[in-house]
């Protein structure tokens, strides 16, 4: 990741670490609780003397989701106008299947038939229009997604790829294990920095 990257830009290793990880922090996102009881909330914990911690869960849950919307919206906007349907839904299963189900390029060809040079172009396409849509984003949008992201998410994140690393390990993909060093949390966090 390139911390000293201009404002208002999204490096393509930022782009595939949300891409990756999208299906997980939503989950987090929805999981993300005060850290105080509901029945007794301490004023001030995590934020200013003004914010409740039960406020400050909400901006985080916002800031996180506000962004993998817009990711969600960017891939689907980038194919809308196509007017191939098959075309679309092609492009939208491969994008599943790389990002939210980790599949080798082989395992997509195998499972819908595309050639991997059409798989690495769809790819591509959506990459890069998750990339311009979230550098796109008003404000400090990003730097407050990165910085709730890795209050909320370092270990789960970290543990999750390990787990994937372990399955793809005893399925004998060895792709994988290069593709998950891509997208740890350690690298995107010089982001916040």
């Amino acid at each position: 990741m390139n911390a000293n990257a201009a404002p208002g830009t999204v490096t393509t290793a930022q782009a595939d670490w949300i891409l990756f990880n999208r299906v997980e922090l939503r989950g987090l996102a929805e999981a993300i609780m005060p850290k105080t009881s509901t029945s007794i909330v301490a004023f001030g914990v995590t934020g200013g003397a003004d914010e409740s911690p039960i406020e400050t869960t909400a901006i985080e849950r916002a800031q996180i989701t506000y962004v993998l919307d817009e990711a969600d919206k960017a891939i689907r906007d980038r194919c809308a106008g196509w007017r191939d349907r098959k075309r679309r839904k092609m492009f939208l299963r491969i994008v599943a299947l790389w990002y939210d189900e980790w599949k080798t390029w082989r395992e997509i060809d195998q499972a819908i038939y595309y050639t991997q040079v059409h798989c690495r172009r769809f790819r591509g396409m959506a990459r890069q229009a998750v990339k311009e849509r979230l550098a796109s984003l008003p404000g400090t949008a990003m730097k407050d997604f990165w910085k709730a992201a890795r209050t909320h998410t370092l270990g789960h994140v970290e543990t999750n790829i390990n787990e994937r690393l372990a399955e793809a390990s005893l399925a004998g993909r060895t792709g994988q294990k290069a593709r998950a060093k891509m997208i740890t949390f350690g690298g995107v966090s010089e982001v916040t920095r």
